[in-house]
């Protein structure tokens, strides 16, 4: 059964074993005290209204969006217009899916899925340029279709259901497609991530089930904004050679020993956040939202963060 001890016993291991990236703990306490009593989620800030839907239709909303919720950086940054306005990145992704609602095209069920070709899927994600992983995002919506409809009847609502009310089970259960299936061998011992699924899973809970429970065990999403923001407070530190690479945009390879660092610090450092909070109300969760919500806040100092190619995020 996976717990929050299956990523954070295993991400400890690659903090230990670092030699790219460190934890400035000095630094934690500095940036504890804003978090506390925020709760934010990624919702309350979005620019765009999350649309409404049947309940079946919304879990399946909840688990593409976060399925295609990853990697849009690049030269020029895939945009798209919505309603007059244009937006890039996870908005421009909340966006793309909220316009093929307006205009009908069917997306939202398991045999959509399965079977949704390369022209329905450019027609959707339409904007200024081809969205990088295109043909990677196609395959996982067509895995998740035949999933869906192969385990749970077509039904995506079955998920929650087999889930019986834990967070955990329904992360496990969703990892079985393998867009959600985030882990990779750091020095011999497997390091598990989860990134996008821990999102999913938050989002099914709030909008979906309500309260899930050991909700409040989730960890925090590894990604390339959280990293960069806690850079930015100097809770993350890199290696001259690590700071170069990132600063001059140069790609790290996924699955390198550079960008497991990265991403294993990351959600430690926000275990360490936590733990200095000690606040029960106050989750890694909580701390991951309010970081990334702080990363948006762009300024001309900012260092770039990251560029890893990767499905994961």
């Amino acid at each position: 059964m996976i717990d929050s001890n299956t990523i954070l016993d295993s991400v400890k291991y690659v903090v230990d074993n670092s030699g790219h990236v460190k934890i400035n703990t000095d630094m934690i306490k500095d940036h504890t005290d804003a978090v506390i009593g925020k709760g934010i989620h990624w919702e309350d800030v979005a620019p765009i209204k999350i649309p409404e839907l049947d309940k079946e239709k919304k879990i399946a909303f909840f688990v593409v969006f976060n399925a295609l919720n990853f990697s849009y950086w690049g030269k020029p940054k895939w945009t798209i217009e919505y309603k007059g306005k244009e937006y890039d990145g996870c908005w421009g992704m909340l966006g793309a899916l909220s316009r093929s609602i307006e205009e009908k095209q069917q997306l939202f069920d398991s045999a959509s899925l399965k079977h949704l070709s390369e022209d329905k899927l450019n027609q959707i994600l339409r904007g200024n340029t081809e969205i990088p992983l295109f043909k990677e995002r196609l395959q996982l919506l067509n895995e998740i279709g035949k999933i869906v409809n192969e385990k749970y009847g077509g039904k995506f609502s079955g998920l929650l259901d087999a889930a019986d009310n834990d967070a955990f089970r329904l992360l496990e259960l969703l990892t079985e497609f393998p867009c959600f299936n985030d882990y990779i061998e750091f020095k011999g011992k497997q390091v598990f991530f989860y990134k996008k699924v821990q999102l999913a899973v938050c989002d099914l809970s709030k909008f979906c089930q309500g309260n899930l429970k050991n909700i409040n065990h989730l960890t925090a999403a590894a990604d390339y904004k959280i990293p960069q923001i806690l850079r930015k407070y100097r809770i993350l530190e890199y290696s001259e050679a690590l700071a170069n690479k990132i600063d001059k945009k140069i790609e790290i390879n996924p699955g390198s020993n550079q960008e497991i660092e990265i991403r294993a610090n990351t959600v430690w450092a926000v275990e360490l956040m936590k733990q200095a909070i000690n606040d029960p109300n106050v989750t890694a969760t909580d701390i991951d939202h309010y970081l990334w919500i702080q990363g948006q806040k762009k300024e001309e100092s900012d260092k770039p963060y990251h560029r890893t190619r990767t499905i994961f995020y």
